[in-house]
C-alpha cells in the first residue's frame, strides 16, 4: 500500500484566473459518513473492484471484524498508513 501518498490542498478562486490555497479546510470540515465502500478503495487505489473487495476483506480480517461489519474511514486509514484528512477530502465527504 502506499503509506506516504500526499494529496494536494483545496484551492479557493480569488479572481478571474488566481488561485489561493485554503488554508482553513480542516479546521472547518466535518465528516458526512464514516464508512468506506468498495467504491471508494477503487477510487483510493485505482484498483478493479474485485481488488478492492480483497483489500476490504484483508482490512476486516486484521482487524478481527466479521465478513459484513462496516470499516471506517480512520481503520483504513490505520490499516494503509493513509492520512484520514487526505483520504476524506480526495472522497469529497466533507460537508
Amino acid at each position: 500500500m502506499a503509506a506516504n501518498v500526499r494529496l494536494l490542498p483545496v484551492l479557493t478562486s480569488c479572481n478571474n484566473d488566481t488561485f489561493a490555497i485554503d488554508k482553513s479546510y480542516s479546521q472547518a470540515m466535518s465528516l458526512r459518513r464514516i464508512i468506506l465502500s468498495i467504491k471508494d478503495i477503487q477510487r483510493l487505489t485505482g484498483r478493479s473492484e474485485r481488488q478492492s473487495r480483497r483489500i476490504l476483506v484483508a482490512v476486516r480480517k486484521k482487524l478481527g471484524k466479521q465478513p459484513r461489519q462496516p470499516v471506517s474511514i480512520q481503520e483504513y486509514c490505520r490499516y494503509t498508513g493513509l492520512h484520514e484528512e487526505d483520504v476524506a477530502r480526495y472522497l469529497g465527504i466533507y460537508e
